[in-house]
C-alpha cells in the first residue's frame, strides 16, 4: 500500500468516528426544534405536574442548613473571636471550609479556616468552630462571610452565608 492510501484510509476512518460519535450526542441530546415564527407554546396538565414535580424535587441550597451558633448577626466581636456552628457534612472537605471578613467595601480584613469537630464524611449535620483574627487596624461594620469548600473550584459548586457583625 502506498503512503497516499494508507493517509486516505486513516482519514476515512477518522472522519466517520468523528460522524458516529457527533451522530451519538445528537441522539443523547435533548434537542428539540424550535417551534414556527409566530407559533403558541402550550403545555398539557402532564407536562406542568412534572415541572412542578421536578421543582419541589429541586434540593435547598447547603447553606440552608448552615447555623452559626457564635457570632449572632450584629453581633460585636473583637480583633479575635471564635466562630462556632453547625453545617451539614458535604460543606466541608477534609473536615475544613473557609472563611472570610470583609469590610464594607468588600476588602478581605480576616480569614479562618473552620474544622470539624466530628465526623464530616456524612450528610447530617457537623459541629464545627474557628478562630477568626481581624486586621488590626480595622474596626466597624463588617460581614462574615462562611464558605462552603469548593475544591473543584467550579462556580456551580459554591455556597455561602453571610452575617453581619461589627469589629470593635
Amino acid at each position: 500500500m502506498t503512503t497516499a492510501k494508507i493517509l486516505t484510509v486513516v482519514v476515512l476512518v477518522l472522519l466517520a468516528g468523528s460522524i458516529a460519535v457527533i451522530g451519538f450526542m445528537y441522539m443523547r441530546s435533548s434537542f428539540r426544534p424550535s417551534p414556527a415564527p409566530g407559533a403558541i407554546a402550550t403545555s398539557t396538565e402532564q407536562e406542568k405536574k412534572d415541572f412542578t414535580n421536578e421543582a419541589e424535587k429541586s434540593p435547598a441550597p447547603l447553606s440552608s442548613r448552615v447555623v452559626v451558633t457564635s457570632p449572632q448577626a450584629k453581633q460585636h466581636v473583637e480583633q479575635t473571636f471564635t466562630v462556632a456552628g453547625v453545617a451539614p457534612g458535604p460543606w466541608f472537605f477534609e473536615a475544613q471550609f473557609p472563611m472570610q471578613v470583609r469590610d464594607m467595601e468588600g476588602n478581605v480584613v480576616g480569614r479562618a479556616t473552620a474544622t470539624a469537630q466530628g465526623e464530616w464524611m456524612t450528610e447530617k449535620q457537623v459541629t464545627f468552630t474557628a478562630m477568626m483574627q481581624i486586621d488590626a487596624t480595622f474596626h466597624g461594620e463588617a460581614i462574615l462571610i462562611l464558605m462552603k469548600d469548593n475544591p473543584s473550584g467550579m462556580p456551580e459548586h459554591d455556597d455561602a452565608i453571610e452575617l453581619s457583625i461589627t469589629v470593635d
